[in-house]
């Protein structure tokens, strides 16, 4: 009988530049927690630690440097870590005290220290760590992140064990506790497609070789009629270990061997390799679907205007037209060449930020001056509609910001206020101070978002059933780039709806003080 772990929310994938997945943003919250506990009395670790977790892959780290305030942080909020790494020589804990404080809470623990023996090891084995690394340098400090990364993604990949004996697959399920993972179970080679049937998202599959009815070998090949090496890795294990073995299980379409019994280390860091590359994969194609998609959106967005104005030329080249009539055709020939410049432009920009090239150039810059420039810029254009621009703007410090990146943040909000406001209606852009960021409103009087839609304003060519006022185009890409520049910037962006009617949009953007 299948033996699942706790449902977590299933949590899509990107890979970061060194090919390592990471979350998506602004998915449904997981069932654990989303931080990381870092227990760590150098400063100069704590502090190396803390800034690789968080800036390459984004969780927030919280530094404990004593038993005590281990204790405290624990009872106060420990279902807010998923994971806690911990060293076990503190001011106040010279034995290890804090990691057996943490295991109580059932936390995934990544004990990180700077003596190791072999009794040690085992001790700490036996108490069901995660893992341990050594404070030898670099690497460790390399490691520590990318495992960190590693468990939170575990907590929503399932791996299925198949294996006749109760005892081996236990021993197999303690070890893939200890990591994290969404846990199948099955006794034989027919119940084990049975379950892959109905759990089709199973990543890793680990396979007893001899078996009845259906030994390991039969069963990877059954497998693989239906999932490649790149979709599910087979891992096949046997206590009869030989070349000869590992070779025919290879060919049957195994992706990796293990011989019983396991050593806990090497068993945990080949099934979590075997996890990064499918996730790899898995990552990979959602991308690629998602390019295709964008592709076959953006041709058809730029087919119209290029079928409008090949239309319109052919006019202007066989008929003789009265002027008015010329002119008519001139602006429908600028403004759908301008609608496809700025999709176009779009499109680079959201390539740049797939593929890791979109870059922040911070300086420091008035916030209140860019916002008087933006806003002048876009006047004439509010005043084709008789809109008024109002700005109510407190004196805020310089930032550190890229410029050219926030003014196009406010490009986008600005105009989409413009184009999906009334006629005769007000536009507020408000800035004000608050405590360790600056916050930036912008209002308008339109028909505001749905609930059902709010999810789709700042996706990749998403757009909401309004329509503009004045018939302009929207590429669907402007809130998606917008979010990318502000967080970017370490900001956040929102939306709620203005409470006078119409939409509200909110930017946050961190102080210096």
């Amino acid at each position: 009988m299948a033996e699942p772990s706790p449902k977590t929310s299933k949590t899509p994938i990107k890979l970061n530049a060194a090919n390592e997945a990471i979350p998506t943003p602004n998915e449904p919250a997981p069932t654990h927690g989303q931080k990381v506990l870092l227990i760590e009395d150098s400063e100069s670790f704590a502090l190396v630690l803390k800034t690789q977790i968080e800036t390459n892959y984004g969780y927030t780290t919280i530094i404990c440097k004593s038993l005590q305030e281990t204790k405290e942080a624990l009872e106060q909020r420990a279902d807010e870590f998923f994971i806690a790494v911990v060293d076990l020589h503190l001011p106040d804990a010279q034995d290890g005290e804090a990691l057996d404080v943490v295991l109580d809470y059932d936390i995934a623990t990544v004990v990180y220290t700077g003596k190791f023996s072999d009794a040690l090891r085992e001790d700490i084995l036996n108490k069901g760590i995660t893992d341990y690394v050594l404070k030898t340098g670099r690497d460790g400090l390399e490691y520590v992140p990318s495992l960190v990364n590693r468990i939170y993604l575990n907590f929503s990949t399932k791996v299925m064990v198949v294996d006749d004996s109760r005892i081996a697959r236990r021993a197999m399920c303690r070890l893939l506790q200890t990591q994290r993972f969404q846990i199948l179970q099955a006794a034989s080679g027919p119940e084990a497609l049975e379950m892959l049937a109905k759990n089709p998202d199973i990543r890793i599959a680990l396979l007893d070789c001899y078996m009845d009815p259906m030994d390991g070998f039969t069963l990877a090949s059954q497998i693989r009629q239906t999932h490649s090496k790149e979709e599910l890795s087979i891992i096949g294990v046997s206590s009869q270990g030989s070349q000869a073995l590992s070779a025919k299980f290879i060919k049957s379409g195994a992706n990796d061997f293990l011989v019983k019994p396991f050593m806990s280390e090497e068993f945990n860091c080949r099934i979590n390799q075997s996890a990064n590359f499918v996730d790899q994969f898995h990552a990979l194609r959602k991308s690629n679907e998602q390019k295709n998609t964008w592709l076959g959106i953006a041709a058809h967005d730029i087919r119209g205007p290029l079928g409008i104005i090949q239309s319109v030329s052919e006019l202007l080249l066989k008929k003789e037209l009265k002027p008015e009539r010329r002119n008519q055709i001139y602006e429908m020939i600028n403004e759908n060449s301008v609608h496809m410049l700025d999709l176009l432009n779009n499109l680079l920009e959201i390539s740049a930020i797939e593929s890791g090239k979109f870059s922040i150039k911070k300086s420091a810059y008035n916030l209140n001056d860019l916002i008087n420039q933006r806003v002048t810029l876009y006047n004439n254009l509010a005043e084709e509609k008789d809109q008024q621009l109002i700005c109510q703007l407190e004196d805020c410090p310089n930032l550190e910001i890229d410029a050219i990146r926030i003014s196009q943040a406010l490009d986008n909000l600005i105009t989409n206020a413009i184009k999906y406001s009334p006629m005769k209606s007000k536009i507020t852009i408000q800035l004000s101070r608050e405590t360790n960021s600056v916050k930036l409103t912008v209002l308008d009087q339109g028909p505001g978002v749905t609930k059902e839609e709010e999810s789709l304003l700042f996706g990749t060519f998403q757009r909401t059933s309004n329509a503009t006022t004045g018939g302009e185009k929207s590429t669907g890409l402007g809130l998606a780039i917008c979010k990318t520049i502000i967080e970017g910037h370490g900001g956040t962006v929102g939306y709620k709806p203005n409470p006078e009617g119409g939409s509200c949009f909110i930017l946050t953007l961190p102080t210096e003080d």
